[in-house]
């Protein structure tokens, strides 16, 4: 199933999400208010869907909200089939190295 959709689209990227597709390096999402569990599993959704990744890499920063809205979208990527290495709290440039270092989508 395609998760990727106009409807999708349009619901991620209003201000809510920013995915950036095609190399697709980041996740992002202003937390309080608007990112919320759901809103993370449809984006790990989409995300692995537009990419038709088959391994990503999840990390995350030291916000009290990022266990949970990681968590919401591995579970949305795994969903939609892909193999999920969550790497816990780590900076960008470390994200960048272990991604290609383990040789991740």
């Amino acid at each position: 199933m395609n998760f990727w959709t106009p409807a999708n689209i349009q619901s991620l990227t209003l201000g809510v999400w920013v995915v950036r597709p095609p190399s697709a390096e980041s996740f992002r999402a202003p937390v309080e208010g608007v990112a919320t569990d759901s809103r993370s599993q449809v984006a790990g959704r989409a995300f692995v869907a537009y990419l038709q990744a088959k391994r990503i890499a999840v990390s995350c920063d030291m916000r009290l909200s990022s266990p949970a809205m990681k968590a919401a979208f591995i579970d949305g990527a795994r969903e939609q089939g892909a193999d999920v290495v969550d790497y816990g709290m780590l900076g960008t440039d470390m994200m960048y190295f272990a991604v290609c270092r383990d040789g991740l989508d």
